[in-house]
C-alpha cells in the first residue's frame, strides 16, 4: 500500500487527537464517580448528624467527630479520585502501547 507522506501525517494526528479525546473522557468519568461518592458520604454523614443533633449532652465531643468524619471522606474522595484515574489512564496507555506495537509490526512488515 503506498500512501504519499501528509496522509500518513494525517493519519498520525488524528490518531493523537482520538487518543486525547479517550483520556478526557476517563478523566471526566472519574472525576463524575468521585463527585458522586462525596455526595453519598456527605448525605450519610447529614443523616447521621440529624440522629447526633438529638444528644444535646454529647455534642461538643460529637461534633469533632462528625468534623472528623467529613474531612475523613473529603480525603477519600480524593484519594479515590486519584487512583481511580491513574488506574484507568494507565489501562488505556497499556492499550495504546499494545495497539501502536502493532500498528508499526504492519508497518514493517510493508
Amino acid at each position: 500500500m503506498s500512501g504519499n507522506g501528509a496522509g500518513k501525517v494525517w493519519e498520525q494526528i488524528k490518531h493523537i487527537f482520538q487518543n486525547l479525546l479517550v483520556y478526557v473522557v476517563i478523566i471526566t468519568s472519574s472525576t463524575i464517580q468521585s463527585i458522586l461518592w462525596f455526595m453519598a458520604g456527605t448525605l450519610i454523614l447529614k443523616v447521621l448528624d440529624f440522629t447526633i443533633r438529638e444528644d444535646a449532652n454529647q455534642f461538643s465531643i460529637v461534633n469533632k467527630v462528625y468534623i472528623t468524619a467529613r474531612i475523613i471522606v473529603a480525603v477519600l474522595t480524593i484519594l479515590y479520585f486519584l487512583i481511580q484515574s491513574l488506574l484507568n489512564i494507565s489501562w488505556q496507555i497499556r492499550y495504546d502501547i499494545q495497539k501502536y506495537r502493532g500498528w508499526i509490526g504492519k508497518e514493517l512488515e510493508k
